[in-house]
């Protein structure tokens, strides 16, 4: 069975050679394919793919470009597109989801029911506001979406690839994790969450927690997307 992973790069030049080198031993344990999304980048993360790519050892990756910077939903929708594998996921380009994981995730898929399950990572490390504020965005999902997920947001998130056709029209933002989960409950998949460790960001900073006023936009959006689903907004 392949897999599918889609990495939405947004100004990630920094994190680049050490993400494409990790996956490149999880493609050396399983039947990869791994599609990196340059969405959008002002930096140098064009230049720094196009390096990459052209080295043989790295020849289960392949980069896709959007032009322009919709958001970080939008990055991610335009790569499941593109997705050849039997089951496909998409994760984060900062290290903080750790390519093991991603291939732990893939092994529980497996041996959990493959086109039955969406499989995601329940984030164990967070603490103090972070871990509250997490606590109580998925809680009121869940009440209100009926998603059974203790951490939306956590990730990976590994599924069939037929589930990526239900996503088109969905959020163009972060809350992409949050319809991504919806729509797997409303096709009768189960899900599956295990724990991952989330390490601090080698490079760079959070696209959208990245200062009290950022933070706090972001939670407000979140909050009107749940509002935005459950009155059926993206169909």
């Amino acid at each position: 069975m392949k897999l599918s992973v889609v990495i939405p790069c947004y100004n990630e030049a920094p994190n680049l050679p050490a993400l494409v080198a990790g996956y490149a031993v999880v493609a050396a344990r399983t039947d990869l394919e791994l599609i990196l999304v340059d969405n959008g980048s002002t930096d140098d993360t064009p230049a720094v793919l196009a390096a990459l790519l052209k080295e043989p050892r790295y020849s289960f990756a392949r980069s896709l470009r959007v032009e322009r910077n919709v958001g970080y939903g939008h990055g991610i929708r335009a790569g499941l597109a593109e997705c050849r594998g039997e089951a496909s996921a998409f994760s984060h380009a900062d290290m903080q989801c750790r390519p093991e994981d991603v291939l732990r995730g893939f092994e529980l898929y497996g041996k959990s029911g493959p086109g039955t399950v969406l499989v995601k990572g329940r984030r164990t490390n967070r603490e103090g506001l972070e871990r509250f504020l997490s606590a109580g965005y998925s809680g009121l999902a869940c009440a209100a979406l009926g998603i059974p997920a203790a951490d939306v947001n956590g990730q990976p998130k590994i599924f069939p690839r037929s589930l990526a056709a239900l996503l088109a029209g969905g959020p163009d933002d972060f809350a992409l994790d949050l319809y991504v989960l919806y729509r797997a409950a409303r096709a009768g998949l189960r899900v599956v969450e295990f724990d991952v460790a989330f390490e601090p960001r080698l490079h760079g900073e959070s696209k959208w927690a990245f200062n009290a006023r950022a933070k706090l936009r972001g939670i407000l959006r979140f909050f009107r997307q749940i509002v935005r689903i459950r009155l059926g907004g993206y169909g």
